[in-house]
């Protein structure tokens, strides 16, 4: 059984659209500045981000259709009039079409100006309702009301002068409001506008995870190493002489990361005060960035290590050389660091 929608969450699906839609324009921003930024990476983020607002179309969707959904349908049946009176029959259905159950159900029917004779609750399943008229208005109490349960309230009506169209309801539970049940083509369309907009939002998806693959094919640098970064960078300090390292970065049990490392290695050499070490050091971190595929904050922070030993070793004009290459990169990073690096004071 198709279940309805409601303006809302039309709406809602309208807006993941759009903010879809809004991802594809950054990657194309992305792609125009490629040049300056580890654009796989970024890609990679705004498929993510694109995935995720689809998800989250759809999982908001799953999640309001399991709320109850409180909604009415009234039917005027052809008046009779005889000389003394005239008599009608209004029908109204009362049913929770959603997915969970609606507690304390409350629903008020007034027909003014015509008068209520005589009146009935029916309902198919055993349901807990208690029901009163008071000046011409019917009050009835529903303790609880299951996905698909309904009742039928059948009024007797009588006037003197003319019947009211359809008659006047206020449906109300435990945190939702009821509504009037729009004709069944409305529905119908309103499932179908939604229907192709979730479309929408998934062929989206496809498209940029697509193109994501395509530039990755076309624009990847296959000269750059990306197999795991503790051997990447033993073998580099292996061919440079560092040899303690090497055996070091194979033995460790986890993953470690380029950027600190650099940071450990820099360290150590400054600390070492031997020129040679200085040098193997910069020649390590000089390869790397040109070896192994890293982010672009990682090749920052390795640029900056760079301007680090080179002004330990008195090269100022080298030095700001690599300082100007991290500070394309990592602009802030690289201030805060220099406020606090020793060496810069």
């Amino acid at each position: 059984m198709r279940k309805s929608v409601d303006l809302s969450e039309l709406t809602h699906a309208l807006i993941k659209f759009i903010e879809a839609n809004s991802q594809i324009q950054k990657l194309a921003v992305i792609l125009k500045n490629m040049k300056n930024i580890n654009w796989a990476n970024s890609i990679v983020t705004a498929f993510i981000s694109i995935a995720v607002t689809v998800i989250g179309g759809l999982v908001l969707f799953y999640f309001q259709n399991k709320e109850p959904k409180l909604t009415y349908t009234s039917e005027k049946i052809i008046p009779f009039e005889s000389q003394t009176e005239k008599l009608t029959i209004y029908q109204i259905v009362i049913e929770n079409k959603g997915s969970s159950v609606a507690e304390d159900v409350s629903c008020k029917v007034s027909i003014e100006p015509a008068l209520i004779k005589e009146y009935r609750v029916n309902y198919e399943t055993p349901i807990a309702t208690t029901d009163s008229l008071l000046k011409q208005e019917i009050d009835i109490k529903i303790n609880s009301l299951n996905p698909k349960e309904n009742l039928r309230v059948s009024i007797l009506a009588t006037t003197i002068n003319t019947f009211p169209e359809e008659p006047i309801v206020k449906l109300r539970a435990k945190g939702i409001n009821g509504e009037k049940q729009e004709s069944k083509k409305l529905e119908e369309k309103k499932d179908s506008d939604l229907l192709r907009l979730l479309q929408l939002l998934v062929l989206a998806s496809a498209m940029a995870s697509t193109l994501t693959l395509i530039i990755r094919r076309r624009f990847s640098d296959g000269n750059k190493h990306k197999d795991n970064q503790n051997q990447v960078i033993a073998y580099l300090c292996g061919i440079h002489g560092l040899s303690e390292e090497v055996d070091r970065f194979l033995s460790l049990s986890k993953d470690t990361s380029y950027w600190a490392e650099m940071d450990r290695l820099t360290s150590l050499a400054i600390a070492s005060n031997e020129f040679v070490r200085v040098q193997k050091t910069i020649d390590v971190i000089t390869d790397l960035l040109e070896y192994a595929d890293m982010a672009q904050s990682s090749k920052g922070i390795g640029y900056y290590n760079i301007g680090r030993l080179e002004k330990f070793l008195k090269n100022d004009t080298a030095s700001e050389t690599e300082l100007k290459k991290a500070e394309k990169l990592i602009p802030k990073l690289l201030k805060t660091r220099l406020k606090l690096d020793p060496l810069f004071k």
